[in-house]
C-alpha cells in the first residue's frame, strides 16, 4: 500500500551469520493464527462460517496483515490501490488535503470496515486522499488477483462484495443530495435576505422622500 520510496525504508536486513533478521516498519503476517471468528462479523464475509473462511484465505498468498503504529501512513493521496483492506482492530483516519496544504478529515474508519473497495476496480485505481493509523491498528490486505479469485470460488463472498460496493454508492447519492439541498436553502436563504434588503431600503427611501416632500 506504500509507495516505492516508503517501502525502501520500510524493511531493514540486518544478517547475522546465516540467519537474515527483517525489522518492519509494519509487521507483516498472513492468514495464520488470525481470528477466523471474529470475520464472520464482517461484511465482506457476511452468512460464512469459519471453516468456509478460512478455506477461502488459506490458499493465497495475496493475503497479509499488516500492523501499524498509531500516526504511520496507511495510505498516500494518488497512490495506486491494489488491493483492499479490512480493519481488523483500531482506527485510521482519512485526510484530504486543500490547496492551501491544510489537512481536512473526511472520515474515521474502525474495527470491520473497509478500505479501498470502491476504487480498487475502477478505471482511475489511486486513492483520492491519504489513510493514516488513528491508533495501533492491524489490517489484512487482500490483493485484487485474490479478490476476483474468491469471487470467482465463493458466491456468498462475490455477493457479500457486490453489496458493500452497492451500499458505498447509496450512501455516496445520500450525502450528494443532501449537499444539494443545503446548497438549495443557502441559496432561498440569500435570496430572502436580499429582498428583504431592498424592502427595508425602499420603505426608508419613502419615508426620506415624504420628509422633505413636507
Amino acid at each position: 500500500m506504500l509507495p516505492q520510496g516508503i517501502a525502501n525504508l520500510s524493511y531493514i536486513n540486518l544478517k547475522l551469520s546465516s540467519v537474515t533478521y527483517v525489522t518492519p516498519l509494519q509487521a507483516i503476517r498472513g492468514v495464520k493464527g488470525m481470528d477466523f471468528e471474529a470475520l464472520t462479523r464482517n461484511k465482506l464475509f457476511k452468512n460464512m462460517s469459519q471453516e468456509e473462511i478460512k478455506s477461502l484465505l488459506s490458499p493465497s498468498a495475496l493475503v497479509q496483515r499488516r500492523t501499524f503504529k498509531k500516526g504511520q501512513i496507511v495510505a498516500i493521496e494518488d497512490e495506486v490501490c491494489n488491493s483492499i483492506g479490512i480493519i481488523l482492530r483500531g482506527t485510521v483516519e482519512v485526510k484530504k488535503a486543500s490547496t492551501s496544504g491544510k489537512e481536512y478529515t473526511i472520515a474515521m474508519l474502525s474495527e470491520g470496515e473497509t478500505i479501498g473497495e470502491a476504487i480498487i476496480f475502477s478505471s482511475k485505481t489511486i486513492f483520492p486522499a491519504t489513510i493514516y493509523s488513528k491508533s495501533e491498528t492491524e489490517i489484512m490486505f487482500i490483493s485484487k488477483d485474490a479478490i476476483m479469485e474468491m469471487c470467482k470460488i465463493s458466491e456468498k463472498f462475490l455477493y457479500n462484495f457486490l453489496n458493500i460496493l452497492s451500499d458505498r454508492i447509496l450512501l455516496l447519492n445520500a450525502k450528494l443530495k443532501e449537499s444539494t439541498l443545503l446548497t438549495l436553502r443557502q441559496r432561498l436563504c440569500k435570496f430572502l435576505i436580499e429582498e428583504y434588503k431592498k424592502t427595508t431600503k425602499f420603505k426608508d427611501k419613502a419615508k426620506f422622500n415624504q420628509r422633505r416632500a413636507c
